[in-house]
């Protein structure tokens, strides 16, 4: 959503509010933001993951309640309540001139997988309630609980797809109306400190950011930006480390950069080696390569069906050697963190782009679980990647300025 940002409302205060109209109440506050935010901030969703018993207002007291609700929630009973925080939120937005966009929750497995009663029947209540009134729907993901890099990595590519087949079959077998599935909370799944601080997490963020598009989500918002131990920024008790990025950041900041108007097709020959590609409207080609096995490649793509221009431009992204499968560090182009950071943190602006001449092809090497993100001159179409497992190269690395620092 770029600059527009996205923001929740508190949904739960409908359910546990004690005054005669509990969702009134609720829906009033929540207009009163849209009028506090003046036309700021363009998509809005109703509640965060409030089907489940985490959350405030999954179940409530009936003897304090004063219009009836029952005491566990309901996707039907949401869905009349997400009907008048609409209402409400889009006549405020009108008053100060202004169009939002409204997402309502739904769930993104079948009945068969859950484990918590009201996510069972969620979808049928709410489609059969809501009718046309949501813009987009919503759903939250964290991605893996496995410790093995290649699980986490292979469900990365996996699950989103089976996520939003899911949700499109579901509202087709319902007849519900079909919108744009925006996902705004994922990350890695529940585990170790050390884990979700790794390297393999930028990695695992980069083949999610885009199988989320070539998939076509409508939006994507990660989860979490600063927080204590964990998050993309240190907030733990160590001072030398406060508010430092973690190797994620570093993922999540190039991968958009890398990323065109556009997606083209591209397709790899070795199943640990995955290939994303998209154009640009100047003309440029971006293409970002993740080689998610434990040997190293050398990869080289197919030029005959694109027209290309004279040089290509490369930033290589491989973990540290400072805690085996889950390093803590990354490294980009060569360029390893320096004391108290986890990534080449001081001046991200000195590190040069890899260069080469494209001549007859594009051929690079891809480390053992790396990342490479690439800017071809030129470029059109369809992407054809070959992979071979050594690192010889016909030419070495230069380190070259012609092609401008992303930031």
């Amino acid at each position: 959503v770029g600059s527009q940002g996205l923001i929740t409302i508190n949904y739960g205060y409908a359910r546990y509010g004690t005054g005669d109209d509990p969702v009134g109440q609720a829906a009033k506050l929540a207009a009163d933001w849209v009028r506090y935010d003046d036309g700021r901030t363009k998509y809005w969703e109703i509640g965060n993951e409030n089907s489940g018993p985490w959350e405030y207002g999954w179940m409530i007291d009936t003897a304090l309640n004063k219009d009836g609700q029952p005491r566990i929630i309901t996707g039907e009973l949401y869905g009349k309540h997400f009907k008048v925080f609409a209402d409400s939120m889009r006549n405020a937005a009108a008053e100060i001139g202004s169009e939002i966009y409204i997402g309502a929750i739904v769930i993104h497995f079948p009945p068969a997988e859950a484990w918590n009663e009201p996510d069972k029947k969620w979808n049928e209540g709410l489609f059969k309630e809501i009718g046309d009134t949501a813009d987009f729907y919503v759903m939250h993901n964290y991605f893996s609980t496995s410790t093995n890099v290649k699980s986490i990595l292979d469900l990365a590519v996996t699950e989103p797809k089976k996520n939003i087949d899911f949700i499109r079959k579901d509202i087709a077998d319902k007849k519900a109306y079909l919108k744009p599935v925006a996902i705004t909370e994922y990350n890695i799944g529940s585990g170790t400190t050390a884990r979700a601080n790794s390297y393999v997490t930028g990695m695992q963020a980069v083949v999610l950011f885009n199988e989320m598009i070539k998939n076509n989500f409508g939006l994507s918002a990660r989860w979490l930006l600063v927080t204590g131990e964990t998050g993309m920024f240190y907030d733990g008790s160590d001072a030398n480390y406060k508010y430092h990025p973690h190797p994620e950041f570093y993922y999540c900041l190039y991968a958009p950069k890398f990323t065109g108007d556009h997606v083209i097709s591209a397709s790899s020959s070795n199943a640990d080696v995955l290939c994303y590609a998209s154009r640009y409207s100047s003309g440029e080609t971006g293409v970002t390569v993740v080689n998610k096995g434990a040997a190293p490649q050398v990869v080289s793509i197919d030029t005959k069906t694109i027209g290309v221009g004279q040089k290509y431009y490369i930033y290589s992204f491989e973990g540290g050697t400072d805690n085996g499968d889950f390093s803590q560090n990354v490294n980009i182009n060569g360029y390893s963190p320096s004391t108290n950071q986890w990534g080449p943190y001081d001046d991200l602006s000195s590190i040069p782009a890899y260069s080469y001449p494209i001549e007859d092809q594009i051929k690079f090497p891809s480390p053992a679980r790396s990342v490479q993100m690439i800017m071809v001159e030129g470029g059109n179409n369809i992407l054809t990647v070959n992979d071979r497992a050594d690192t010889k190269m016909p030419y070495s690395y230069n380190l070259y300025q012609n092609y401008p620092n992303p930031f």
